[in-house]
């Protein structure tokens, strides 16, 4: 929406109808529906029937598909789209620093707390495991709801993420057509070094 209110188009894509429809009501809400397209479309396989200066792949996103292929194949759809010479962004998490500690794998960490003013509360905790050799991180969300009258009710949501190294991403990219220009350590632009929290790859498609 913020790049929308700068007066450009923007098309976003998800495979989930529940998250379309909460940001079509959203972008109609903002009335930003003459700059706002969302579409119902997998990452890995989509076809918009247009061209665009600009993509981006935001927070992790890249990261729910397992698998080095799956990765490239996004990367390849997304280079269908861009015009020759067009900026691609990915942003994932560093994985020198983003991973737990083994030591606390498998542990049930609280990762937030809210209080309700009407008594109840919501925890959130959350169980993390890794699989070094096949990139793999398994998260388990525990939601434990507790009423008013003390009655808990427990929500699960598991998920996985493939991470990438730097150099792997570079070389993903490379492959499916684009050029790296410059990779960033955070969102305040900083050069990528040792330590950086992010990995924010800008590519041009070659």
């Amino acid at each position: 929406f913020p790049i929308a209110r700068l007066g450009l188009d923007i098309t976003g894509i998800d495979v989930s109808p529940a998250m379309l429809d909460i940001t079509r009501a959203k972008a109609s809400k903002a009335r930003l529906t003459d700059r706002v397209s969302i579409e119902e479309a997998d990452m890995r396989a989509f076809s918009l029937g247009r061209e665009f200066g600009m993509a981006f792949i935001a927070l992790n996103s890249l990261m729910h598909l397992e698998t080095r292929a799956e990765q490239r194949r996004a990367f390849a759809s997304v280079r269908r789209h861009l015009t020759t010479g067009g900026r691609f962004i990915v942003d994932v998490f560093n994985p020198d620093e983003g991973l737990p500690d083994p030591s606390q794998e498998s542990q049930l960490l609280l990762h937030c707390l809210k209080q309700r003013p009407d008594g109840s509360q919501l925890l959130h905790f959350q169980s993390v495991t890794v699989d070094r050799g096949a990139q793999l991180v398994s998260v388990t969300n525990y939601y434990d709801d507790t009423g008013a009258d003390g009655t808990i009710r427990r929500h699960l949501a598991p998920f996985r993420l493939r991470y990438v190294h730097i150099g792997e991403l570079e070389l993903m990219l490379e492959h499916e057509g684009f050029h790296v220009e410059d990779v960033y350590g955070s969102y305040d632009l900083e050069p990528y070094r040792n330590g950086s929290p992010r990995i924010i790859a800008v590519a041009r498609a070659r």
